[in-house]
């Protein structure tokens, strides 16, 4: 891939979804930019994207989509790469897209509760989600979020 290409990810650290497309591309070594972005400010480049969660890459050409999984599939099709994520074998291939499904469902359960259960996790989660909010309101926007999340811990 040339490197006047690149990819923009607009995702946050918190998202575990924004992060896993990070590290995908990173080890593809494909160039990107990594703009914070959270879903409450979406750009009206992106209104066609439905439901209205990050990740959302935009491709080179401009084209943009989200959903990690499918960006992974969608790259792997279109752009060469020595450093393949899916197997060329059918049966690995199968069980490599099991084996993501679960961990994108099930990891995501263990990280809330890491970053939830206990105060000084709560204390540290907040503000590192929220560190792209100006310092000058990021502690009290940070408490409002670890209340709403930690009052989700319960469901």
């Amino acid at each position: 891939m040339d490197q006047t290409q690149r990819f923009v990810i607009y995702g946050n650290n918190g998202s575990p979804y924004s992060c896993k497309i990070r590290s995908y591309l990173r080890f593809k070594r494909f160039p990107f930019n990594w703009v914070t972005h959270s879903s409450s400010k979406w750009p009206e480049k992106h209104r066609h994207i439905r439901p209205k969660v990050i990740p959302v890459v935009e491709f080179p050409n401009g084209f943009a989509m989200n959903e990690s999984t499918n960006i992974i599939q969608k790259v792997e099709a279109e752009f060469q790469s020595n450093r393949a994520v899916i197997p060329a074998n059918k049966c690995l291939a199968f069980i490599a897209d099991l084996l993501e499904d679960m961990a994108d469902e099930w990891v995501t359960k263990l990280m809330f509760a890491m970053r939830w259960n206990r105060t000084i996790d709560q204390d540290f989660s907040s503000l590192f989600i929220m560190q792209c909010i100006p310092s000058n309101t990021r502690k009290q926007v940070a408490n409002m979020m670890k209340k709403r999340q930690v009052d989700r811990c319960a469901v």
